[in-house]
């Protein structure tokens, strides 16, 4: 029996810190191949787009074809999703097209900035921990809409489909409704 595995963790740095059995390692160890990302494998890089823009082709009944300009955007990019991100990204081009000759449709990928999912505000400031973020967000949240629902705990609850209590104790949580003694 033989086993081929693959990783993109450094086995042998892993045993010395006591994280991989060292047993394991020399079993599988046997012939270690090393593949570069796809960053350092320009050549490579025009083969295998060119191979998926043909078998895109092949799927969905097109004629699709790299221009030179669409090859030099695909190098220029530094892939950290490597081969896998490259067949989303060629079959998105594929589908997307205007035409048979793909030039523009991979422009996205060298822009200066990547895109973030989080408001301007949220990107501006320092990083702190997930909990504490969301937390003062949640915080926030519930401000508004105590206001909304002028300072009604009972409508309030019920617009955010929680029960009453657990809507009590975020407020009394966040200091923004003054617990009864």
């Amino acid at each position: 029996m033989r086993i081929i595995a693959a990783t993109n963790k450094d086995l042998k740095k892993m045993v010395l810190e006591g994280n991989f059995r060292e047993d394991l390692y020399y079993r599988l160890n046997i012939i270690p191949l090393t593949i570069p990302p796809l960053r350092e494998r320009g050549d490579d890089l025009r083969l295998i787009a060119q191979k998926y823009v043909d078998s895109y082709n092949d799927k969905y009944a097109y004629q699709r074809r790299l221009s030179k300009r669409a090859f030099k955007v695909l190098e220029r990019y530094p892939w950290p999703g490597n081969v896998r991100e490259l067949r989303n990204i060629i079959e998105r081009g594929v589908l997307m097209a205007k035409s048979d000759l793909l030039t523009h449709e991979f422009d996205f990928l060298i822009q200066e900035e990547p895109k973030t999912f989080f408001p301007e505000d949220a990107t501006s400031k320092e990083i702190v921990p997930l909990k504490e973020w969301l937390s003062e967000k949640e915080k926030d949240y519930l401000k508004q809409a105590l206001a909304q629902c002028s300072g009604n705990v009972a409508q309030l609850a019920k617009k955010l489909n929680i029960h009453r209590s657990t809507c009590y104790r975020k407020l009394v949580e966040y200091s923004l409704l003054v617990e009864k003694e």
